[in-house]
């Protein structure tokens, strides 16, 4: 029966051929439609102090595409507000680009960062333009990735010893990213650790949430110990821990 199969479908391709026709081809032989899967996005976090100014960051673009000329573009979201990225003073645009000739893979933008926008930033949704022969089609991508921008945030400690009893005062600071006023200001993180060497590694004695910047710490310990105080990062801030000291 194969053979008997084979054999009508070659006489057919014959009469086809006479007759000046093709026989038609099947899926697999057509031309796979254009394409751009965006596998992610990302960038490093950024961390804002009295110097940083408008520092340059690259965006990267992992993608697989069957197209050879492309343009890609992402914007940056905090909320929702749309971040304004300075490329070249005093242009600045919403997004950052990459295209098939001159970056495929790293966005270079230069970004001012302010208080309004410091936190968790979503890079992405964004959108390709492919070229597929003279026209240029339109392919969205709901990929997202995410990074932080954070302030510089500073802390110092006082510490002095009555009896057994350890008294430490510890003083917290962020830097204020305003332009017209660039300064550090108090800073009140919540979950601050006095902490006591322990072996390699260190050992949380008590734990307090700042106030108008300020926490003060009280322990009973006999004999000279190593002490530090610390607290976590969190998303708009970077987390610090004060110089080792010896009570």
């Amino acid at each position: 029966m194969p053979s008997l199969v084979r054999a009508c479908a070659a006489v057919l391709a014959a009469v086809l051929a006479v007759l000046g026709l093709t026989v038609p081809a099947g899926p697999a032989a057509a031309k796979s439609a254009p394409r751009f899967d965006v596998v992610s996005l990302s960038m490093k976090d950024m961390v804002v102090s009295r110097n940083s100014g408008c520092p340059y960051s690259y965006v990267h673009l992992k993608s697989r595409t069957n197209v050879r000329t492309w343009d890609f573009h992402t914007r940056m979201t905090k909320g929702r507000t749309v971040l304004r990225i300075a490329d070249t003073y005093p242009f600045s645009y919403p997004y950052a680009d990459f295209d098939s000739r001159d970056h495929p893979r790293t966005a270079r933008i230069g970004l001012c960062p302010y208080n309004k926008i410091l936190g968790k930033i979503t890079i992405g949704p964004g959108h390709a333009f492919l070229k597929v022969g003279s026209k240029w089609i339109e392919k969205r991508s709901k990929v997202k990735g995410y990074f932080y921008i954070r302030a510089k945030s500073s802390l110092t400690a006082s510490s002095r010893r009555s009896g057994s009893t350890v008294r430490v005062s510890a003083q917290a600071k962020r830097f204020n990213v305003d332009w017209q006023h660039p300064r550090y200001v108090a800073y009140s993180p919540k979950r601050a650790q006095l902490q006591v060497k322990s072996g390699r590694g260190w050992k949380t004695v008590q734990t307090r949430n700042f106030s108008h910047g300020r926490a003060h710490f009280s322990v009973k310990q006999r004999g000279k110990r190593a002490y530090r105080v610390a607290y976590p990062r969190v998303s708009w801030a970077t987390g610090a821990a004060t110089r080792t000291f010896t009570r």
